[in-house]
């Protein structure tokens, strides 16, 4: 699920796209739009990481879940440095 935001402006998220695995590719089996239940836990931890992200540069990138082994990733860039987390 894509996010940005910065300092003075908040946050945004996109669509959640369900991927697969098919032949070492990456595949879409469906896309959410909607503000369901899923929507809402995939923000979460960018929202708790980020807040409303005061006194941040633009920060962009996209929260990763994997259902097979459950860990949560947020991959992004803050001003011009990348950056990867893991969530607990």
């Amino acid at each position: 699920m894509p996010f940005w935001g910065r300092a003075g402006r908040g946050g945004q998220t996109e669509r959640i796209d369900l991927l697969r695995v098919e032949c070492e590719r990456l595949v879409e089996v469906e896309r959410w739009t909607s503000r369901a239940e899923l929507c809402y836990a995939l923000e979460a931890p960018a929202w708790e990481r980020f807040g409303t992200f005061a006194g941040l540069p633009l920060t962009q990138g996209e929260v990763i879940w994997t259902a097979a082994d459950r860990p949560v990733l947020i991959r992004g860039r803050r001003g011009g440095r990348t950056f990867e987390e893991f969530v607990c």
